[in-house]
């Protein structure tokens, strides 16, 4: 059943300031390490983890808004 629209809303705008939030300077410091994980800085790749679980989150919430269709030629 899709959401309604103002549900979306809220959900995208708490989700912009999660994302904020964690892309943000104090928390960022925390994974400011000297350690890598396979050749990769934490620092990087924290920035690259957090904005892809932003991307699928957002997506997911886009997702279910829609009703689950997905917009693309029926097969």
């Amino acid at each position: 059943m899709p959401m309604d629209t103002l549900e979306v809303q809220r959900r995208l705008i708490a989700l912009f300031v999660a994302g904020c939030m964690l892309l943000g300077y104090p928390l960022l410091t925390v994974y400011s390490l000297p350690q890598t994980i396979g050749g990769i800085p934490m620092l990087y790749l924290a920035i690259f983890v957090i904005w892809a679980a932003l991307i699928g989150a957002s997506a997911a919430i886009l997702h279910r808004a829609t009703g689950g269709s997905s917009g693309g030629a029926s097969q």
